[in-house]
């Protein structure tokens, strides 16, 4: 046992629900940490997590090893705010933490892009300057591809790897709430 959930969480669309959004937050507090600088943005792809349920209570080193079986390691990405804003539609697919996405349901009962914006700490949305240099946090996987969307993330002036991958990144924040 390394935790405790107050309640269930659920892999779902959009954004892979609150599983998504539990990875997601956990990735970004823990590189928040570990480089002592805010992140405005984590990404993590949706295929990436393989449980589809967490129930509430105990949360045991199995179930974060059951989510997330891959060693994906954790990158820092310095993004213009031109490119992080072609970041940001991903959030109806991928989990997001730093982003308040509106879409809606289309005819094929899936989920459309409206419009996205970055949330800060404070919880105010702040425009996506252009030339502004943001901090991302996501997996050296969406890096590799080098393919579709996520291309631009080799678009970046500088990579960081942290080092550590996305399920010890987990752990820890997991250990730390």
């Amino acid at each position: 046992v390394i935790g405790r959930l107050d309640s269930d969480l659920h892999k779902t669309t959009p954004g892979a629900g609150s599983i998504g959004g539990f990875v997601a937050d956990g990735i970004r507090f823990e590189a928040e940490r570990r480089l002592g600088r805010p992140v405005a943005l984590a990404i993590m792809n949706s295929g990436g997590m393989r449980k589809n349920e967490i129930k509430a209570g105990e949360i045991r080193a199995s179930d974060i090893f059951e989510l997330l079986p891959f060693e994906n390691t954790l990158i820092v990405a310095e993004l213009t705010g031109a490119q992080l804003a072609k970041l940001i539609p991903l959030g109806v697919r991928d989990a997001q933490s730093g982003t308040r996405i509106q879409f809606k349901w289309n005819d094929q009962n899936r989920p459309e892009f409206i419009s996205g914006k970055l949330v800060d700490s404070e919880g105010g949305e702040p425009d996506v300057e252009p030339d502004k240099i943001y901090t991302i946090v996501t997996i050296d996987y969406l890096y590799n591809l080098n393919s579709g969307a996520y291309a631009i993330l080799r678009e970046s002036k500088k990579i960081t790897r942290l080092d550590v991958t996305v399920r010890d990144a987990m752990m820890d924040y997991v250990k730390g709430q």
